[in-house]
């Protein structure tokens, strides 16, 4: 089995949907995305993994991050990840045990992308430990919009921030402007909060309350769609395949809005039907732009859905450790830009 379609039998394991988004990808970038994707998967359960003692999963993130650093620890990250707690899907179990192999990868992958993917991992793991810390009877409780924003921010905005750097990592034409980046934090939270809200019934009963108030969720949705879009407007032309994966997931998210509220799911028809015509259109800014302004005006019926309730302007506590956690370019008020922090 070759490199990618082994990195393509765990794609389709653990997320089937950006599996088949990054299939669109060309060499080296579908290659180096689904390594950073399997590598995100890997930290992911070391996150929600049912752990019996705190300092265990601690210790855990700590042969994480120097497996990330020093390939020689790689494989000790490897035998000890398979002690695991029970209560993990089969296909990350499976992703688990070829750890050191998806790990080995990332160090014999050429220096520019390695380090983007190096910093990125570093951001969301120290994010991810960050928000252990503030867990509460072995359950994570997020009590203001900053809150979900930070942690949207650690697992999933710097991914964002990630995939940026890596397009333009094969094309210095890809100019990676001050304005382009935020807007690609945007587009990682709003893929992350349309997850959340997805996936907050299953979450509460697991103890992982993410969800302070669901109108602030979805009214910080418009802000963070309409960054999304102006991103995935200003990704060059020769960037065809790009351009078509951050379509499809953003359009897949912005279609999702109207089925959450009502306990549905996308047909499998609707789905497909979908995406083909997006790649049909991808090159028509007319098009995308009124699909676009159809469905945002979705997103503000369900805004409006809701009785009472305004935007909070509390952006929570002014607890700067937070910044301490993000390995990347950002200044406090690009930060303070996307809510993040006072």
């Amino acid at each position: 089995m070759n490199k990618m379609d082994f990195y393509q039998v765990h794609l389709d394991r653990v997320s089937r949907s950006f599996a088949f988004c990054i299939k669109q990808l060309r060499a080296p970038l579908r290659s180096w995305v689904s390594l950073t994707y399997l590598i995100c998967r890997i930290l992911d359960t070391l996150e929600d993994a049912p752990w019996l003692h705190k300092q265990q999963q601690f210790e855990m993130f700590g042969e994480f991050e120097k497996s990330l650093i020093s390939p020689a620890n790689s494989g000790l990250f490897s035998l000890k990840v398979l002690t695991l707690p029970d209560g993990i899907s089969s296909g990350e179990k499976k992703l688990i045990k070829d750890s050191q192999m998806i790990l080995s990868d990332l160090h014999n992958t050429p220096h520019k992308p390695k380090e983007i993917i190096q910093n990125m991992v570093r951001s969301m793991s120290l994010g991810m430990q960050f928000f252990l810390q503030k867990q509460e009877d072995g359950g994570l409780r997020l009590r203001s919009l900053s809150e979900l924003n930070q942690y949207c921010f650690f697992v999933a905005g710097v991914v964002g921030e990630a995939l940026s750097q890596l397009v333009s990592s094969v094309d210095d034409n890809f100019k990676l402007k001050r304005d382009l980046i935020i807007k690609s934090f945007h587009f990682g939270l709003f893929l992350q909060k349309i997850n959340i809200l997805k996936d907050q019934r299953e979450d509460e009963n697991e103890g992982r309350y993410f969800v302070p108030d669901r109108l602030q969720v979805y009214q910080s949705l418009v802000k963070n769609a309409d960054n999304s879009f102006e991103y995935i407007c200003e990704i060059p032309d020769q960037h065809q395949d790009y351009k078509l994966f951050c379509l499809w997931s953003f359009f897949l998210g912005m279609v999702s809005v109207s089925h959450i509220e009502k306990g549905t799911k996308i047909s499998r028809i609707e789905t497909w039907k979908l995406l083909d015509t997006i790649k049909q259109k991808q090159m028509d800014k007319r098009y995308l732009e009124d699909l676009y302004k159809k469905m945002r005006r979705n997103l503000e019926s369900v805004c409006e859905s809701f009785e009472g309730g305004r935007l909070s302007e509390d952006i929570g506590e002014k607890n700067m450790s937070f910044l301490e956690c993000y390995v990347g370019r950002l200044s406090q008020d690009e930060l303070r830009d996307l809510g993040l922090i006072a």
